[in-house]
């Protein structure tokens, strides 16, 4: 099965990481902020510590980002 990453847990991406749990991927996230981590979690999500550590798991990555910093 292809391993899918995804990186911003915010007001759209958590739901876009919630429904690809839904799907029936075990996608594996990271996002900055624990409180988004720990929402992605109860929800079925693998998390990440780090981008790097997401990459390094992850065959595909998708994000979903406010601003470049």
């Amino acid at each position: 099965m292809t391993t899918v990453g995804f990186i911003g847990l915010g007001n759209i991406g958590l739901p876009m990481a919630i429904s690809l749990v839904r799907a029936g991927l075990e996608p594996v996230v990271f996002d900055t902020r624990p409180e988004a981590l720990s929402a992605a979690r109860d929800e079925g999500a693998k998390t990440a510590a780090s981008v790097t550590d997401l990459v390094a798991a992850a065959d595909v990555v998708g994000t979903c980002e406010v601003n470049d910093q």
